[in-house]
């Protein structure tokens, strides 16, 4: 594990592997949390972390969801890697991220809760997310037909 020097420096050099997860509710509606904390502090964005050394995207995702959401949910299908960088906190960030559609059971459902990352959390219609100003630009292209910042991934 590194430390936070460390991690820190390898922010301000290099870009940094992560998942972001697309959490479907059976509905239709995502769930999006409003961040805490840099990147992207105060907009409504997908869970999401970074991928460990040896970590399949598989494995982070279930990690990642049992942190940032409580309950363990496996990956329903691989949507592509996105180029993401963020020029909002001191060093900017650079992220190549694998994003994932996540389908829950109602039982898991009912067990999401939110992590201090998070002021909250909430369900949202694709087009209300769309049209939102306060849901960040890089959740929305997850639903954009063509997004700009996607390298590769499933047709």
């Amino acid at each position: 594990m590194l430390s936070a020097d460390e991690y820190s420096m390898v922010h301000a050099t290099t870009p940094v592997v992560s998942v972001d997860l697309v959490v479907f509710d059976g509905q239709g509606k995502v769930l999006l949390g409003k961040r805490r904390n840099e990147p992207a502090r105060g907009t409504w964005s997908v869970p999401g972390g970074r991928l460990w050394k040896d970590e399949t995207v598989a494995q982070a995702s279930r990690r990642i969801s049992h942190g940032e959401l409580g309950v363990d949910i496996p990956i329903s299908r691989l949507l592509g890697a996105y180029h993401q960088t963020y020029t909002d906190t001191q060093q900017g960030r650079h992220f190549i991220t694998f994003a994932a559609t996540l389908a829950p059971t109602t039982a898991q459902i009912s067990a999401i809760n939110h992590d201090d990352q998070h002021e909250e959390l909430k369900w949202w219609e694709t087009s209300e997310l769309l049209a939102s100003p306060d849901v960040h630009l890089y959740t929305k292209s997850y639903f954009s037909p063509a997004p700009w910042n996607k390298i590769v991934g499933n047709p």
